[in-house]
């Protein structure tokens, strides 16, 4: 123990600080104040004593701290986080967000945890965030893409401004890079671990662009693959795109609902395989031939090898068949290299080689009717109209068959040159009558078939419509009657003029003469003049 000059007293330390500095463990019963007086007995534990004072409050031995250095602190209780900041509008102390102090170049020496709250610019709701799961957000504190982990998200405050992300660069020259975005694999076993990349290019000056994109083949070699160009020129498979769609190598273009088709449209598919290009609807391969949908095929081939068939262009179908299911092509039709087409056949020996019938022509089949009319023809371009008649008369007012340009039988416009015919079994000379008409008739005259109300009539006819000149008829008639062996055979030629030279021919009426009626078939086919 230790007493002082100036009274004070030390127990267990030579330099006393106050009346009584005990260095050690104090037991007493009681505690009383200055003068001996309002003394506690301590031995069941301490309980509340004297008022406190000074920057303290309450009473002791649980004080209150109303006051830091003589300034108030507010009664506001503060939150998890907050620190306690001087408010000089206030003048008192009160809790606030932590802001932290000016870090300068610190080292970290554990991790900084954010939880839910922003590593920001000025203290707001908005800058940086980082979740549990190590994911980066950028204006939101809930990063997420796709339901992906570890992604960065950047969200806009508000639905005026826009997201973006920039790579600021300031490189010089033609071609040089102003940024790279790199996609890596730590699994991969290369030492360079990116498998794609997508790269922002200057062009031929700072203010031009491109960009690049480069992937990884199996051993790890990245190699430029795309590109889109200064002028939005797009490459594949070549660093100067020409075109806005530039390919160096084979594609496979797979169309399937584009605009205009619903759901039920056929995929068109466009390719190019070994000796061949091709468009098919319906179709795809599949190691063999298989129907995308129910239904036909359609296809079309180029042939681009360097054999025989070099250049042939064919075209095939497949029959009706059902999704996926296997489908056989038959060739329809080929035009080869040499111009020869062929339907029917794949080696066409001529210009046009069809194995099969042909319809040419244009027909109507009529049934107990006074006249036939052809519409649509192309006025006055130059042609000759070959006309087959195969008819019976229904009911016989006149015995004779007329043709009529755009319906017009006017018998001043027509003039009928002449008639040779032959009647009956028993003249045996090609030519057994001859008339010499040289007279108008309603009509150019085809036939003088007869009074042959059961018989066969036919009719082969040619007329020819040449602009600025007389339309000329010539025709050949035969009739028959199988129902009535007492009437005669009849044959016959003619020939007429309609001397409209101005008029064009838009449409042939054929009419049978009076109100006879008549039931069969009418055929039409055209050729140049």
């Amino acid at each position: 123990m230790t007493i002082q000059a100036g009274g004070n007293v030390g127990i267990g330390t030579t330099t006393p600080q106050s009346k009584l500095d005990v260095s050690g463990v104090i037991r007493a019963t009681d505690i009383c104040d200055e003068n001996g007086a309002n003394c506690k007995d301590i031995s069941g534990g301490w309980s509340a004593g004297g008022a406190a004072s000074g920057d303290l409050s309450g009473n002791y031995p649980g004080p209150a701290v109303a006051k830091i250095q003589g300034r108030n602190v507010a009664s506001k209780a503060p939150t998890d986080g907050q620190m306690l900041k001087w408010n000089n509008a206030g003048s008192q102390w009160e809790p606030g967000p932590w802001i932290g102090d000016n870090l300068g170049n610190h080292t970290a020496t554990q991790n900084i945890v954010l939880g839910s709250n922003y590593l920001s610019g000025d203290g707001g709701n908005e800058g940086i965030a980082v979740d549990s799961a190590g994911n980066v957000g950028i204006g939101t504190t809930s990063p997420n893409v796709n339901g992906s982990a570890l992604a960065l998200t950047i969200k806009s405050p508000n639905t005026v401004e826009n997201s973006s992300l920039e790579l600021y660069s300031q490189r010089t020259g033609d071609n040089a890079n102003v940024g790279d975005i790199y996609f890596l694999n730590q699994q991969a076993t290369q030492s360079d671990k990116a498998l794609a990349r997508i790269t922002g290019r200057a062009a031929t000056n700072v203010n031009a662009g491109r960009l690049t994109f480069e992937t990884a083949n199996n051993t790890g070699t990245r190699a430029e693959k795309m590109r889109i160009d200064e002028n939005g020129n797009v490459g594949i498979g070549t660093t100067n795109p020409g075109s806005r769609l530039s390919v160096a190598g084979n594609i496979f273009l797979d169309f399937n609902n584009f605009s205009g088709l619903n759901s039920s449209a056929a995929a068109m598919r466009i390719a190019t395989q070994t000796d061949v290009s091709w468009i098919a609807s319906n179709g795809y391969w599949n190691g063999s031939l298989k129907y995308a949908r129910d239904g036909g095929i359609g296809h079309i081939e180029f042939d681009t090898s360097t054999g025989a068939t070099a250049g042939d262009f064919r075209f095939l179908t497949a029959p009706s068949g059902t999704a996926d299911a296997a489908a056989t092509l038959t060739e329809r039709f080929v035009i080869k290299r040499s111009g020869n087409v062929g339907i029917g056949t794949a080696s066409p020996a001529v210009t046009l080689d069809v194995n099969g019938q042909i319809k040419y022509g244009v027909s109507q089949t009529v049934t107990n009717v006074n006249s036939v009319t052809f519409s649509g023809l192309d006025g006055d371009v130059d042609k000759i109209y070959e006309i087959t008649i195969a008819i019976r008369f229904n009911y016989v007012d006149s015995e004779l068959f007329y043709v009529g340009p755009n319906n017009n039988f006017n018998t001043a416009d027509y003039r009928y040159i002449g008639e040779n015919k032959y009647t009956g079994p028993s003249c045996l000379s090609p030519v057994c009558g001859s008339v010499g008409h040289n007279q108008a008739t309603p009509g150019l005259l085809m036939g003088y078939p007869g009074y042959n109300a059961s018989g066969d009539i036919n009719i082969q006819a040619q007329f020819f419509a040449a602009s600025s000149r007389y339309r000329m008829l010539k025709t050949e008639w035969n009739t028959s009657n199988s129902a009535d062996a007492n009437l005669y055979d009849h044959f016959g030629q003619g020939q007429g003029t309609w001397k409209d030279t101005a008029t064009n021919i838009t449409s042939l009426v054929f009419k049978a003469g009076g109100s006879s009626t008549f039931t069969g078939t009418i055929l039409i086919r055209t050729k140049p003049y």
